[in-house]
């Protein structure tokens, strides 16, 4: 039986793809590094996991954000510090700007 949780566990899903057509190296490869980006990542609310084959192979390799369902294609291990600043650490920073206006 499924129950509807009140609010995800975390604020941010990164699946990077680990399908035999984007590399499965790759998709360690883009685990590892954004976990070295983001040591803080459990305060941050996120978490990575890999994914087998997300079905956009010709696109590859690939990194899905949930809940946002952002897709990013044809990734670059070096791509993830621009992801992370921007979007990860961007929706942190701009939370917090939030929480202080009020």
């Amino acid at each position: 039986m499924a129950d509807r949780i009140p609010q995800p566990p975390y604020r941010f899903h990164l699946l990077p793809c680990s399908g035999k057509r984007c590399t499965a190296e790759m998709g360690e490869a883009m685990k590892g590094r954004l976990k070295d980006l983001m040591p803080d990542r459990k305060a941050l609310g996120v978490r990575i996991s890999t994914s087998s084959c997300q079905g956009m192979c010709e696109l590859g390799p690939n990194l899905i954000v949930y809940p946002q369902g952002v897709v990013y294609h044809g990734l670059q291990v070096a791509d993830l510090d621009e992801i992370v600043e921007q979007v990860i650490r961007g929706a942190a920073a701009q939370e917090a700007d939030d929480v202080g206006d009020n």
